[in-house]
């Protein structure tokens, strides 16, 4: 029989649809207001590893259960899905899938949980939505290979370097919101 734990329940789910939709809303927001799907596909994951991981991880500390990353991964798959952003369903469900195993082993809450699922979930999107999203809009083969391996080993450090500060910052926001009874668990 589960341990009550690993059972998703009603919170566990709601936590879950309130912080996909914001974290997607957030990144939409972002995204459009500065312009980055236009500048280019190495920014717009910059964009989107801000306020939008930032409520990603938080949602994941207020879920606490396992099998929450997947729901999570799920839920926000469908939602790039439905707008058309199909190179983001692969790159979350790859770095989604990633992260819950280690989860099991690390957890969901805690310095070392939070800084560790944020920054694998952050890194493996951003660097995998560049390659996804270079595949799809047919840039392979134009940019020369040596230049774009160069461009990937630049960001995925800069990627990964981003998400563990951002995995700091949600901790220390979703730490304090649930020590003050803001999130339930």
């Amino acid at each position: 029989m589960p341990s009550n734990k690993s059972i998703m329940d009603r919170r566990t789910i709601i936590y879950g649809v309130v912080f996909s939709i914001a974290s997607y809303a957030s990144a939409a927001v972002l995204a459009l207001s500065i312009g980055a799907y236009a500048l280019s596909s190495f920014l717009d994951p910059i964009v989107t590893l801000t306020i939008p991981l930032i409520l990603i991880s938080i949602g994941l500390q207020a879920m606490n259960k396992k099998f929450s990353v997947i729901f999570l991964t799920l839920f926000n798959a469908l939602l790039y899905a439905v707008s058309g952003l199909l190179f983001m369903v692969p790159t979350l469900v790859i770095a989604g899938i990633i992260d819950e195993l280690v989860s099991w082993v690390v957890g969901y809450r805690g310095l070392r949980a939070v800084l560790v699922n944020t920054t694998i979930v952050g890194g493996l999107v951003g660097i995998l939505s560049v390659v996804f999203g270079i595949l799809m809009v047919g840039l392979y083969g134009a940019i020369p290979f040596h230049d774009l391996v160069l461009a990937y080993v630049i960001f995925t450090v800069i990627y990964f370097v981003e998400s563990a500060i951002m995995g700091l910052i949600s901790f220390k926001i979703g730490d304090y919101l649930i020590k003050s009874g803001v999130i339930k668990s």
